[in-house]
């Protein structure tokens, strides 16, 4: 703890914090660590508040730059709860509400679309450490390209998905290109050998990639065989090892289908997406019923394609979970 001699010069420099309603905060740094005060703040508060002194300028910078980098407005929630936080949901996100697992801690939602670089920002700040405890990433719907998912795969080669159990990508622009690099990202590629190269015994222990991760959501994307054939080969290299479910497209072949099964646990679960309906009665069923596409196209299919009744089945059998209960802030 600082004695108050030292602190008196830094609680003298925060001293327009008062004017953000915080002056509370001028009183506990008497009596508390800066570090700990400075957990305390909303990211707004911190980011107005961070030239008002040298050493408050270079804690905050070094505290909250990895989250500033998501930039995508977590404003109302403080460093504490973005550091420790379990649960990012995207401002699009189109998943259903009752799919995204109650966790401890409230969930954190994005503020702002994940703009025209399709999340790439995300997948830099989390290689920085902005998220290190979260579990579930919900990019449902939010323009995710190839070159983001395979900067997420960088981001996982690094750490930076180290917690992650449950990742959902699907209604996004993923195609083959993209998954196989999410597979199989640069940093995991051996080094070339050269004549200068000495040689080194090849090592047979699995490069984990996502060592957490129970529940991958892939459909409604252009993936198609290949990029499925390279999702199976990572299976069987180890890189997910913890790996039980998984959500495809119908347009995923049989074999390729059989290939993952056999690369997977034996009680794994492969998740397709029902084919041969029209993708305007889809559409109609998820906007009226509030369900994703899938639960969407599940129920059409039940039905013999009646939009009416897959509706009336989706919203008479039970409320789903609010995004209040699950601990979201809308």
């Amino acid at each position: 703890m600082p004695d108050a001699a030292t602190n008196t010069p830094l609680v003298d420099g925060l001293a327009p914090l008062a004017c953000l309603g915080a002056a509370n905060i001028l009183e506990s740094l008497k009596t508390d660590d800066l570090q700990n005060v400075m957990d305390k703040l909303s990211l707004t508060t911190l980011v107005m508040a961070r030239a008002v002194s040298k050493e408050f300028y270079e804690l905050a910078q070094a505290r909250a730059a990895p989250v500033m980098r998501l930039r995508a407005n977590p404003f109302n929630f403080t460093m504490a709860e973005i550091l420790e936080g379990t649960v990012l949901v995207a401002y699009r996100n189109t998943c259903d509400p009752a799919s995204i697992r109650a966790e401890r801690r409230p969930a954190l939602r994005l503020e702002v679309p994940l703009a025209a670089d399709g999340g790439l920002h995300l997948a830099n700040a989390l290689v920085t450490g902005a998220l290190p405890l979260l579990k579930q990433l919900h990019l449902a719907g939010n323009g995710i390209t190839d070159a983001c998912l395979s900067a997420l795969g960088v981001a996982a080669a690094k750490g930076g998905l180290a917690s992650l159990r449950l990742l959902t990508l699907e209604d996004n622009r993923i195609g083959d290109g993209g998954l196989a690099a999410f597979c199989n990202p640069s940093s995991l590629s051996p080094v070339p050998r050269t004549l200068a190269t000495p040689e080194r015994r090849i090592s047979r222990a699995p490069v984990i990639l996502l060592p957490m991760l129970e529940e991958l959501r892939l459909s409604l994307n252009p993936v198609r065989d290949d990029g499925a054939l390279a999702l199976e080969r990572a299976i069987g290299r180890g890189h997910f090892p913890k790996l039980m479910k998984l959500a495809l497209d119908p347009e995923i072949g049989d074999a390729v289908v059989d290939a993952l099964k056999k690369a997977l646990p034996l009680d794994a679960e492969i998740e397709q997406m029902p084919g041969g309906l029209e993708v305007r009665d889809v559409e109609l069923v998820r906007s009226q019923a509030g369900v994703s596409r899938y639960r969407a196209a599940v129920a059409l299919c039940k039905y013999g394609g009646d939009v009416v009744d897959a509706i009336m089945s989706l919203t008479t059998s039970g409320p789903f979970m609010t995004l209040a209960e699950l601990g979201i802030q809308s």
